[in-house]
């Protein structure tokens, strides 16, 4: 029986809308963050699908389990540290960084020009 694996693919995907949306496209996504709903402005950046063994079928299924968009702005809480490697107590601070995110549910929407 082989491992189920999972693969990145830079492609078009097509939402339950009928948009198209191609990577480098700007799109607006809706995800989660536990029990809060997360909306923001990211680029799309392609596809993500499992390959799973089935037993019924008795072969490898490959099935689309999400997508990925990247270039959101975020921040990041820091401290300093001393010579010790122990934080350093008032150094704490911001910094901005930019993430990517996976969306399982796939919501994502392509922004007009």
């Amino acid at each position: 029986m082989p491992i189920d694996t999972t693969e990145f693919v830079v492609e078009s995907f097509t939402n339950h809308l009928g948009q198209v949306i191609n990577p480098g496209d700007r799109v607006f996504y809706v995800g989660r963050s536990g029990q809060s709903i997360v909306t923001n402005e990211a680029i799309f950046e392609g596809s993500y699908y499992r390959n799973e063994w089935s037993y019924r079928d008795k072969e490898m299924k490959r099935n689309h389990s999400g997508v990925r968009v990247g270039n959101i702005p975020a921040k990041r809480w820091v401290y300093d540290t001393d010579a010790n490697g122990r934080y350093v107590s008032g150094s704490g601070r911001h910094i901005e960084i930019v993430r990517k995110a996976i969306l399982p549910l796939k919501r994502v929407y392509k922004l007009a020009v």
